[in-house]
């Protein structure tokens, strides 16, 4: 870093693509990729690159798709040849031929499952034999292979720990990374085990152990997390089989052959994911609009980004204006209000979207739109973006945790048709939990920046 600083780095970076000239350090004429980067480089600087992920078996499927979304441009390899028919030059010909490619460091993805410590003898021989149990756990294993698929530098390891010291360990764990993924549970509540769906996991908000324990998550890290809330995101839900169980038929002795007829599922053809995003502003706001960046640059990534213009009593709990203190004539101590958390909140939007890279904004979409009703016009909107497409594999509203504007969202969205039948709103937020509840063609992704 001495002899080769970042700012001589960024310098090589933009001679070599040909956008400056190297002498003067000015765009060349007709480079019209070559812009001002800055606050996209900035936000680059604070890119994931490394995520620790709570393994959950009945989450794995959603869960492997999200955190291949990480791993970039996996492009189709050029086909191999037999040894004995692969024709090469010398091997000075060949280091002579190669041209100089700039290795990209792949994310870091850390996969952690926790087993549930009891009385048994059993539970506390898992703890004697936690090397065993970390390198044969077929849950750790399939994370292993699926990452390194695509294109993720992959860990994992298994703890087993009390249940009520889950959230305490994830915390600990996940100190040294950029953020915790959790799952949201299939099953009602933090157990694991599959079951046939019914009364209690039709509403996945309502399973008050779960809660409690995403609670005590957000509590015990220090580091940005994100909830899923999943809805057949990568395209795990067999929409075939459950059109199919509706049916009742009547098999003779001559249908018998028939009713062993397997459902096949086709493979997808379309691995397209669409992300919806409404940026109100705050901190929680700027870590999810962070994320969305990141996910974007995945060539299957597209995404629409709207900046909600509320008013200020919407935001009045999360952006606090800066101040500054002057001393005054008499030698008192004089407190003025500088920039406003909302400006801040526009200006940090119109950077990022005026420099945003040429292969970048061909899928991302900016808008900015008067909002009165702030839940209504977040639901009426995504229910336009997401959805559309229901071949893709699954689309993803992501919002902001920003539990602060609950007592005002829930003023204003007092008259709503939908009536929450839940109390997540205290963990995910209102908004949240309202959307959820909109019964949208998406998984929602809950991010709370920080502490």
């Amino acid at each position: 870093m001495y002899f080769y600083p970042l700012s001589y780095q960024k310098k090589v970076e933009a001679w070599r693509r040909g956008e400056i000239d190297w002498d003067t350090g000015k765009p060349l004429e007709g480079a019209e990729n070559a812009h001002d980067g800055v606050h996209y480089d900035k936000l680059a600087a604070e890119k994931i690159k490394r995520l620790t992920i709570y393994l959950r078996l009945d989450s794995m499927p959603n869960l492997l798709a999200f955190a291949s979304l990480f791993g970039g441009n996996s492009d189709k390899p050029a086909a191999k040849l037999h040894p004995s028919k692969d024709v090469t030059l010398s091997k000075d010909a060949n280091d002579a031929s190669v041209t100089d490619v700039i290795p990209v460091r792949p994310v870091e993805a850390y996969g952690l499952r926790l087993l549930n410590l009891t009385d048994r003898g059993s539970s506390v021989m898992q703890v004697s034999e936690m090397d065993s149990y970390t390198a044969y756990d077929p849950v750790v294993n399939t994370f292993r292979t699926f990452g390194r698929l695509h294109n993720l530098a992959v860990s994992g390891e298994v703890l087993v720990v009390p249940e009520s010291s889950f959230a305490e360990t994830l915390g600990m764990r996940a100190s040294d990374s950029d953020l915790l993924v959790l799952p949201w549970s299939e099953t009602g509540g933090m157990s694991e085990q599959a079951i046939i769906e019914d009364k209690g996991t039709k509403n996945k908000l309502a399973a008050s152990s779960y809660i409690s324990f995403v609670n005590s998550t957000f509590a015990n890290s220090s580091i940005p997390v994100a909830v899923l809330i999943n809805k057949n995101f990568g395209g795990s839900k067999n929409k075939e089989t459950k059109q199919r169980s509706r049916l009742t038929r009547m098999h003779s002795d001559i249908s018998l052959a028939s009713s062993r007829e397997k459902v096949v599922t086709a493979p997808i053809q379309d691995r397209s994911h669409h992300v919806f995003f409404p940026f109100f502003g705050g901190n929680d706001d700027r870590a999810a609009l962070r994320l969305v960046f990141q996910l974007a640059e995945n060539p299957q990534v597209t995404a629409t980004i709207v900046y909600f213009d509320v008013q200020d009593l919407f935001l009045a709990s999360d952006t606090p204006s800066s101040t500054s203190q002057t001393l005054g004539k008499a030698g008192e101590i004089v407190t003025t209000s500088s920039t406003s958390g909302r400006e801040q909140d526009v200006a940090f939007f119109a950077a990022l979207r005026d420099s945003l890279p040429a292969d970048i904004a061909n899928r991302v979409v900016f808008e900015t739109v008067t909002s009165a009703a702030p839940v209504k016009d977040v639901i009426a909107r995504a229910g336009i973006e997401v959805g559309q497409a229901a071949r893709n594999a699954g689309d993803l509203v992501v919002l902001g945790r920003n539990i602060g504007r609950n007592s005002v969202l829930s003023a204003d969205d007092g008259e709503d048709e939908i009536a929450s039948v839940s109390s997540a709103s205290s963990t995910l937020g209102l908004l949240a939990e309202k959307v959820w509840e909109g019964k949208l063609g998406a998984s929602v992704l809950v991010v709370k920046a920080a502490a």
